[in-house]
């Protein structure tokens, strides 16, 4: 039975015994109200009508409210302090971790600095080698195979360059046949573009010869610049 229908019962009845108006707030918030005779005895007895009941039964449940939110704060409270422990432990175990990482990695960095400066430095005693020689047959040598590798260089970019052009309207002309107007022209684009196509192809195997050609001389480049670290 809710507050309001409780009101109304009580409403009219008679005197029946005393009861103190404080518990009978109480037993009303907490639904556990006597009969609406009793609530209507009590009420005349202590001098208030059912609206100061119902005031101090809606208050008293505010206060009830309140008093549990009080105590899911304290709860809350305790909870949140066990977590701050927990965070804390765990930032003490990867302070330590960090330490300990610490302790192995700096003296490696440390080491690769150094490896770094040596290589560096040899690199630098490695051209120096390459710019000083004076053996006239390496530097001959040299020469040569610089001067062929740089035509094919040249040769090659020309060559790649028609290849790839060629291919490029190839792949238009193919691309535009799907979307022709007419029959003709489309059986016309891909004629033109399928030609295109077969002449980028013939490109191919001179492209891969001086391919092969470039990786030997570059190979034999390497081999005079290593005679070439010698005193």
């Amino acid at each position: 039975m809710n507050l309001s229908n409780l009101m109304a019962l009580v409403q009219g009845k008679k005197r029946e015994f005393v009861m103190d108006f404080h518990a009978l707030v109480r037993l009303v918030a907490e639904n556990k109200a006597p009969e609406p005779e009793l609530i209507a005895r009590a009420l005349q007895d202590a001098g208030r009508t059912v609206d100061d009941l119902q005031k101090a039964v809606e208050l008293l449940q505010r206060r009830c409210q309140w008093q549990q939110a009080i105590a899911q704060t304290e709860r809350l409270e305790a909870e949140r302090a066990g977590i701050h422990k927990q965070i804390a432990a765990a930032n003490r175990e990867l302070d330590l971790a960090q330490e300990r990482h610490d302790e192995i990695v700096w003296p490696l960095e440390n080491k690769l600095h150094q490896i770094a400066q040596t290589v560096s430095e040899a690199e630098s005693a490695r051209r120096q080698l390459w710019d000083t020689c004076v053996n006239p047959e390496l530097l001959d040598a040299m020469a040569d195979v610089q001067s062929e590798r740089g035509a094919l260089v040249v040769q090659r970019q020309h060559l790649g360059l028609d290849h790839d052009e060629l291919k490029r309207r190839g792949q238009a002309d193919l691309e535009e046949a799907a979307h022709a107007r007419s029959a003709a022209d489309a059986q016309a684009l891909e004629k033109r573009g399928q030609s295109y196509l077969a002449r980028a192809k013939q490109y191919e195997p001179e492209l891969a010869r001086l391919g092969k050609k470039l990786a030997k001389l570059e190979q034999r480049e390497q081999e005079i610049r290593q005679k070439m670290l010698e005193p």
